[in-house]
């Protein structure tokens, strides 16, 4: 079943902290919104996501590690997700959680595996519109500026946890 889903960002933030059952992960990536150069965002979007597995295989049999990064395998074989990405991604997975919030801003790229999920770059793009009225007065003397946001567009939950809805992957 897919679900098309526009969370507030700063719900979805409070939404991770709540997430307390390791491992977690966070993934970071900046990506391409035009061809040819976002031909290479899928390629290091595998390398990222061997990474992740790397770092859980330190931990967990090779078989709970595939499991658990069944999501993101899902999320590599959409191309039309691939052929409609903004600047950034940033993905959190986890035991019964999996978000994806495409970013109108490049970041460095990340991949993490911890007892938390790693949403420090992410908080940057939340800012209160007082926040970016400021930052807009402030940046009058130094040029043009524009303030971050992100958007969510996957909302995922791993069949078979309690309370969770049934397997959905749908993006807008």
């Amino acid at each position: 079943m897919t679900q098309k889903i526009t969370l507030p960002v700063t719900s979805s933030l409070a939404e991770l902290a709540m997430v307390q059952q390791p491992p977690l992960f966070s993934l970071y990536q900046s990506t391409n919104r035009h061809h040819p150069e976002n031909q290479q965002d899928l390629i290091r979007f595998r390398n990222l996501v061997k990474e992740l597995e790397t770092s859980l295989r330190k931990k967990y049999p090779v078989v709970e590690a595939r499991i658990f990064l069944e999501s993101l395998e899902t999320l590599a074989q959409d191309h039309d997700f691939w052929n409609h990405t903004l600047d950034g991604l940033a993905v959190f997975g986890g035991s019964g959680v999996f978000r994806v919030f495409l970013l109108q801003r490049p970041v460095p790229e990340l991949a993490i595996v911890a007892d938390s999920f790693h949403t420090k770059p992410l908080r940057r793009f939340l800012q209160s519109p007082t926040a970016v009225r400021r930052k807009w007065r402030n940046a009058e003397a130094y040029g043009h500026g524009q303030a971050d946001r992100a958007q969510a567009v996957y909302r995922q939950a791993r069949p078979g946890h309690a309370g969770d809805p049934e397997l959905d992957v749908g993006h807008q």
